[in-house]
């Protein structure tokens, strides 16, 4: 399980973590997006989060759309997206 140490270190150390190789030059994959920058300006990202936590794909995915609901500009859709995924949750695993 990831501790709010463990947040601080990847924080500081986004930079040098989960690097590709492009054009001769080493780019970090948490420092660039594809399609704006909701996921990027954030202190951890929900899939550093999610992996570091061992989240499912819906746990995960809940993450995701929460934690960009204010900042990607479709703000029902993503909390719509996110309670989709919560309800999915409770009916595959038969929570009462």
């Amino acid at each position: 399980m990831l501790t709010p140490s463990g947040l601080k270190d990847i924080a500081k150390n986004k930079s040098k973590a989960l690097t590709t190789e492009g054009m001769g030059e080493t780019i970090s994959a948490l420092n660039k997006q594809t399609g704006g920058t909701h996921y990027k300006d954030m202190v951890i990202q929900p899939a550093e989060y999610a992996e570091q936590n061992g989240l499912s794909l819906l746990e995960g995915n809940v993450v995701k759309y929460i934690s960009r609901w204010k900042k990607k500009g479709k703000p029902l859709e993503d909390l719509t997206k996110a309670k989709h995924c919560i309800d999915l949750l409770i009916e595959i695993h038969k929570v009462k």
